[in-house]
């Protein structure tokens, strides 16, 4: 059932390009020297994009859970290498603060694409390659490959 549900949140940033495409015809460009802001699986963030191939940006969200609520925030840099669908590359922290025990810090790596529908609105989905959970107590400290995906939208500002 959880894999349902992640396969058909991807769904939708597909369902939106293919919906907004037609609508918004123009040449795909990544943002420069722009603002943005995204919201996706994994929380809500804000970026800046320092060139089209290269965005600085950090993420919070908020895991809910039956057991306890987590808060994740952390800082991230973005590498796009520019086309009409962006390969991306993403590189990151997070601090995971639950509302029971410890905090964690990880440390991840993530690759995906990106499409902008225009200038200024992209979609993207990525997939962590990398994370490494890095815990006071030894015996949650943990390394995974493959371990989840992102899905998203971003809108930067002129």
């Amino acid at each position: 059932m959880k894999r349902f549900r992640l396969f058909m949140v991807a769904l939708l940033p597909a369902a939106f390009v293919l919906w907004t495409t037609p609508l918004l015809a123009q040449e795909s460009v990544a943002p420069d020297g722009q603002f943005g802001i995204q919201a996706g699986t994994h929380g809500l963030g804000a970026q800046y994009a320092l060139s089209p191939s290269l965005h600085l940006g950090s993420t919070i969200g908020v895991l809910f859970g039956d057991v306890q609520t987590d808060i994740n925030l952390g800082p991230y840099v973005k590498f796009l290498l520019e086309g009409e669908i962006n390969p991306m590359f993403k590189v990151g922290a997070d601090l995971t603060l639950p509302e029971v025990g410890d905090s964690q810090v990880d440390i991840w790596a993530a690759f995906g694409l990106e499409y902008f529908v225009t200038s200024n609105v992209g979609v993207f989905g990525c997939v962590d390659i990398f994370r490494y959970r890095a815990s006071p107590d030894p015996t949650s400290t943990t390394v995974g490959l493959f371990s989840s995906g992102h899905v998203g939208i971003e809108m930067f500002i002129d």
